[in-house]
């Protein structure tokens, strides 16, 4: 058993009885890899799975990333960005709920940023901006400190522990070598956008399974019924989910989905 973000209990095996009831899966690391590429058998699987029930991405990225890679799939429902501040249409690209940071404490975390030289995006009122001259409305729902190594970027959300007002948690790219710190209003995380999701779509957050590699992912882990990590992960990452698959070099979201959507016995040699 393991308590979800809304503070409800849910077991944590997967009901093979029962369908899932949705799949969520994080970008970076999880979907796709250090080159940005999607493998064939990956994207087979996710198609199937879109097949049968509500599949989205969460993630970290800007919300053009996200439907971008949405589109690239054919999934056409909601899906989250901005670390679950923002969830937008597949479609239309249109946002249909946002969470933004106070603009006071916004505008505190960029200045200090571009004060120590640390480059980040903002995605502000759903526009992307690389610099404060670029943010107009302060309708901010991420900032994104990258280019840090993991040693930085633990170091800078420490900064922002005590501040209840700013959620400060550090993530890893595909490749396991870049660091980020993804600034999110305080409560706001990859999970709540997960349980806000379903709320949205009609579906049962305990039977929903979410794959994904990084330390980000873990709030989403703790919002469904079945959370996989992939081999990539660190190991405190995959101490925080039910079950782990291979890495995304090995197409690990393809064996989640065959396992824990599909139902299909696992592979021979995978790790479970």
């Amino acid at each position: 058993m393991h308590r979800r973000a809304d503070g409800v209990t849910v077991p944590g095996e997967h009901n093979h009885a029962a369908r899932a009831s949705a799949l969520v899966m994080d970008l970076d690391g999880t979907l796709i890899d250090s080159r940005e590429r999607v493998s064939p058998i990956v994207a087979r699987a996710v198609r199937e799975a879109a097949a049968l029930i509500p599949v989205a991405i969460a993630s970290g990225r800007e919300p053009d990333d996200v439907v971008r890679f949405a589109r690239l799939l054919g999934l056409n429902g909601p899906q989250v960005s901005d670390n679950g501040a923002r969830i937008v249409d597949a479609i239309t690209g249109r946002t249909l709920e946002e969470y933004p940071l106070d603009s006071i404490g916004a505008r505190r975390i960029v200045e200090t940023l571009e004060k120590r030289g640390v480059p980040f995006y903002a995605v502000d009122a759903g526009r992307l901006a690389r610099t404060r001259a670029e943010i107009a409305e302060w309708r901010v729902t991420i900032i994104a400190a990258h280019a840090l190594t993991l040693a930085g970027a633990v170091e800078l959300a420490a900064d922002y522990a005590d501040v209840p007002e700013v959620s400060a948690v550090p993530s890893l790219d595909a490749s396991g070598a870049r660091a980020f710190v993804n600034f999110n209003r305080g409560g706001v995380n990859k999970g709540t956008g997960v349980l806000r999701l379903a709320r949205m779509i009609g579906v049962d957050p305990a039977l929903a399974v979410a794959v994904g590699d990084s330390a980000n992912d873990v709030d989403m882990f703790a919002s469904v019924g079945t959370s996989v990590a992939m081999g990539n992960a660190r190991d405190e990452v995959k101490r925080e989910a039910d079950h782990v698959v291979a890495g995304v070099a090995e197409d690990g979201l393809a064996e989640a989905v065959e396992r824990f959507v599909l139902c299909s016995p696992a592979r021979p040699g995978r790790v479970g």
